[in-house]
């Protein structure tokens, strides 16, 4: 009956957790979203470069 207990125990300690999860999914989240900004910023570039030079050119 000892020796079951002691199994059962030691069986269940390699059972499913779910400590590092919420960890993950947070970063998953985080990249994401970086990923979400670096496209926004990649799409805007072109746009404000041609600003600057037009400003640029009626300074002149």
């Amino acid at each position: 009956m000892n020796i079951l207990k002691t199994c059962h125990t030691l069986l269940s300690s390699f059972g499913p957790t779910t400590k590092g999860s919420t960890a993950i999914e947070y970063a998953l989240i985080a990249s994401l979203i970086a990923i979400a900004i670096l496209g926004g910023i990649e799409s805007l570039s072109g746009g404000i470069s041609s600003l600057f030079s037009s400003i640029s050119t009626a300074i002149e």
